[in-house]
Formats: C-alpha cells, structure tokens, sequence
C-alpha cells in the first residue's frame, strides 16, 4: 500500500519544479539573498502541493484512464487504492504543503501555491475538455513555479523571463497534446483531442519555440 500511495503522489514529477530554479541565478547576479532555508522550504511545500493535484487528479480521471495502456495501471485506476483514501492522501498532502510555504514567512509563496491549486481544480473538474484553453491551463502551471521562484529570491520577474517561461510552457504544453495524438490516444480518453490535429500542433509547436528562444536571446 505504501508504494501505491508513493505511485500515487508521483514524485518523479517533481522534476517540473526546475522551473521555480530558472529564476535564481538571474536574480543573484543582480543581487539578490537567496536564504537556502526559506527557497527548501518553499520547493519542498510547493512540491507537496503537486502532488495533492496527482492524487486528486487520478480520482477524476480514474474512468478514463481504465482506457489507457499507459495509465490503467495507475493506484486509483487499478484499484490498488480507494478514492477515498487517494483523496484523503490529497487533503493531507496540500495542508502540509501549504504549512511549509506559510513558513518561508513569504507571502507570495502560499499566494501562489493557492492560485496553482485553484487551477487546476478548474482544470480537473472540466477545463481540462476544452481544447486551447486546456494548454493554457497546463502552461500556467510552469509560469507559476517561475513566479514562486522569484518570490522565494524576493526578486521582481522581468517581462523577458516570463515572456520567455511563458513561450516554453506553452511548448511543452502543446508537445504533451502532440504527444497523446501520436500514441493514438482518442477523444475517449481525453476530450479536447478532438479539437487537435497534428498539423496544427506542429505549428504550434513551432512557434512557441521560435518565441522562447527569441526572447531567452533577447533576455
């Protein structure tokens, strides 16, 4: 039961909160303290908070994911865990997240984590149907950890840095979409497929990358 509750937290993906380090040697190059205790603190809760999404993500999508080769194995899907339990786990695991970010004693910090919760309860309970504005969901995600990163430097995001984050979410936003379309995924599984084509998702893809390298040159 303890490695399907580990499964179900999936902190492998924690690897995504990269993006809250991206501002940090920007920030320190023109000054700014970084206090080791306050930025550990502050990653360790947000990323605890992603996980309370994985989990009660997993007891939204447990019907569709039964569809998946991919995903049926998954605890909630699989029925190795209860969604009862999986979403015990979830409350629990945000309320310790957002305690560690109330410790940083940076306000910005359990502001964001709470705007990221927000999101993608919307996004689970039916945004996540629409296509477009499922990408721009996904994408909010990644610029969110830049903006904690900058708040846990106490360092103001430049309009280059979140052009730049925000072009490279988008990217790799569109690159999961692409991604589900070539491994054959359907409309079945998830919804706002049926609003994609690959030829438009290339395009996509091309010009979200053609803008963030643009941008990180100009930064």
């Amino acid at each position: 039961m303890l490695i399907q509750l580990v499964k179900l937290a999936r902190p492998w993906h924690w690897i995504k909160n990269g993006f809250v380090l991206a501002p940090v040697p920007f920030a320190l190059a023109v000054g700014a303290k970084l206090d080791l205790t306050v930025f550990a603190l502050g990653l360790l809760g947000f990323s605890l908070v992603n996980s309370a999404v994985y989990a009660f993500n997993d007891v939204r999508d447990q019907a569709a994911d039964r569809h998946s080769p991919t995903k049926r194995s998954r605890p909630v899907a699989s029925g190795a865990v209860s969604s009862a339990l999986a979403l015990a786990l979830a409350a629990i695991l945000a309320s310790i997240g957002l305690t560690l970010c109330w410790l940083t004693e940076v306000r910005a910090a359990i502001v964001l984590s709470l705007i990221y919760l927000s999101v993608n309860l919307v996004y689970s309970l039916g945004a996540k149907n629409l296509p477009v504005l499922d990408v721009f969901l996904l994408a909010s995600g990644f610029l969110i950890r830049v903006l904690l990163g900058c708040a846990l430097v106490d360092a103001a995001p430049s309009n280059w840095l979140l052009l730049c984050s925000s072009a490279l979410a988008l990217f790799l936003a569109f690159g999961k979409r692409r991604a589900d379309l070539v491994a054959g995924l359907t409309s079945e599984h998830r919804p706002s497929l049926a609003g994609y084509t690959v030829g438009f998702l290339n395009s996509a893809l091309g010009i979200t990358a053609g803008i963030a390298m643009f941008a990180y040159a100009l930064y």
